[in-house]
């Protein structure tokens, strides 16, 4: 007599499917794991090389931090992605390629400023 919870799925191919999921979550968090690691070494590492440079220890807190959230930032950027997502937010911000400026930073002009004629192209708006 077997019994399978509800929670669980009965099929091979779900099963597989689910940890097929599972995996690239898992190997996700690794990396993020490790690009939290290596800012926190390098992090501590500066701060112990800065604080003999210095003798002072906020100069080296800030220094460190400084390097040690660039680096996660340039890790991170490289690892997730996350330059193409930024890329396509700013093309849409700026109304998409070849258009100048969007809809979002024309409803910001203050009303001091005159319209322009439109250029070519865009269309009057």
């Amino acid at each position: 007599m077997t019994t399978t919870s509800p929670c669980l799925p009965a099929s091979r191919p779900a099963i597989l499917n689910l940890l097929a999921r599972l995996r690239r979550r898992v190997l996700t968090v690794v990396l993020f794991a490790a690009v939290s690691f290596t800012g926190w070494s390098v992090d501590y590492a500066l701060v112990l090389i800065l604080n003999s440079l210095t003798d002072s220890v906020l100069y080296a807190v800030v220094g460190a931090r400084i390097v040690s959230c660039t680096l996660g930032f340039l890790l991170n950027r490289r690892l997730f992605g996350a330059s193409r997502r930024a890329s396509a937010l700013g093309r849409r911000l700026r109304g998409g390629p070849g258009r100048g400026r969007g809809d979002v930073l024309r409803r910001h002009r203050g009303p001091h400023q005159r319209r322009r004629a439109p250029v070519a192209g865009q269309g009057a708006r």
